[in-house]
């Protein structure tokens, strides 16, 4: 009776270590996948900010060079109801208030002044600008978060709950 016992657990064993290395296996590229082939993951890596999960995002204007990785670049980042009110409560975020809508307004307008100074995309990048624009008001927030290596290079985010849309500028250099 002992030696059936004993062949009965090697059965059930080995099936069950196999079943069980898949799944971590699978949660362990299922997590690599999230962390760096992801919007939220990319925007965490470059800037160290949970931005949640979006339902679509969006590259408006992308003035990044090559390997150097420095340029402009312009996203927009579309999400669900739940989604948004998760975003909207993290601790980061600041209200954009009559206070101080000229100076983040300002901010954002000096980003985007960006994309029209290069003279060769001047003009398709006003355009973009045009078609794809920030609205700025007293419901959004913001956070402008700054690299501690190279104080050059910065992200400004904007969150508009409204519109369930998150505006992101990110200037590498």
């Amino acid at each position: 009776m002992k030696l059936k016992n004993k062949h009965f657990n090697k059965m059930v064993f080995l099936p069950f270590l196999i079943v069980f290395s898949i799944a971590i296996g699978t949660l362990g590229w299922y997590t690599i996948y999230q962390r760096f082939f992801t919007d939220q993951g990319e925007v965490y890596q470059n800037w160290k900010v949970d931005i949640g999960k979006p339902t679509q995002s969006t590259i408006i204007i992308d003035e990044l060079g090559g390997l150097g990785l420095d340029g402009e670049l312009y996203k927009q980042y579309k999400y669900d109801s739940e989604s948004i009110k998760r975003l909207e409560k993290k601790p980061y975020w600041i209200k954009v208030t009559n206070n101080n809508i000229k100076i983040v307004n300002q901010k954002v307008t000096d980003f985007t002044d960006l994309f029209i100074e290069n003279d060769i995309h001047a003009k398709k990048n006003k355009r973009t600008l045009l078609r794809h624009p920030i609205n700025l008001n007293t419901n959004c927030y913001y956070y402008i978060k700054q690299n501690k290596k190279k104080p050059d290079e910065y992200a400004i985010f904007v969150l508009n709950p409204i519109e369930k849309k998150l505006y992101l500028f990110e200037n590498y250099l």
